[in-house]
């Protein structure tokens, strides 16, 4: 439920960026190469050959920070700086500039990556603390979120944290939607099941909702 809010948020980003580029199609060339399970844990990835699709592409990763200046809606470890968030919400965006279609696939915070230039395996949502800057961590995080999608070339990144989500939403004018539970969200304000219109702060309320919320408690 609470991905399609993250959905309709962070695609409506997609207007804010250049839709200018290509996208490269991947292809494996179905040589497997043996590897001796006595010299390495990891197997060699076949060689990948690109080629350009018919279609004009242009890809684009989206990121949510965990970070906000309020304290009802601190992220995971109270953090107070920027720096220290995390890319709790990662999507690609794939436009089809040919056809004007969108497609667009969510990379759950948690998975394991291979990391770029850094040695070590971590999760996704940690790359963009691998470097001294929240810039310099998303080129990182775009490099990984390509690794996971097999190579492909992601053209642009745009990331916003939880104060952005709020101006963001109320930007958008609210949004429309069903409720899956009654709950009292963190700025104390009382929520019902069902349909509802959410504010930029009603969105992060319901985002937010962890320990407080009345159905799978504790969860994302």
């Amino acid at each position: 439920m609470k991905k399609r809010i993250w959905q309709a948020l962070l695609s409506a980003m997609m207007a804010m960026v250049l839709l200018v580029g290509m996208m490269p199609v991947s292809l494996a060339d179905g040589e497997n190469t043996p590897v001796p399970e006595s010299t390495t844990m990891f197997l060699k990835m076949n060689e990948v050959t690109y080629v350009e699709p018919e279609d004009e592409y242009v890809t684009i990763l989206l990121c949510g920070l965990d970070f906000t200046t309020n304290r009802g809606w601190r992220g995971s470890g109270n953090k107070r700086e920027l720096i220290k968030a995390h890319t709790d919400s990662n999507m690609v965006i794939v436009v089809n500039k040919t056809k004007g279609q969108v497609s667009l696939v969510s990379l759950p915070r948690d998975t394991l990556c291979y990391l770029p230039g850094i040695r070590g395996v971590y999760k996704l949502n940690c790359a963009v603390n691998c470097a001294p800057t929240i810039p310099e961590g998303l080129e990182i995080t775009r490099e990984t979120a390509s690794w996971l999608l097999g190579g492909i070339r992601i053209d642009y990144y745009a990331a916003v944290d939880m104060d952005g989500l709020i101006a963001l939403a109320d930007l958008m004018g609210g949004l429309d939607y069903d409720l899956d539970m009654t709950y009292t969200g963190h700025t104390g304000k009382r929520y019902q099941k069902g349909q509802v219109t959410l504010n930029g702060k009603g969105m992060v309320d319901y985002l937010r909702a962890r320990k407080n919320a009345t159905i799978m408690s504790g969860m994302d």
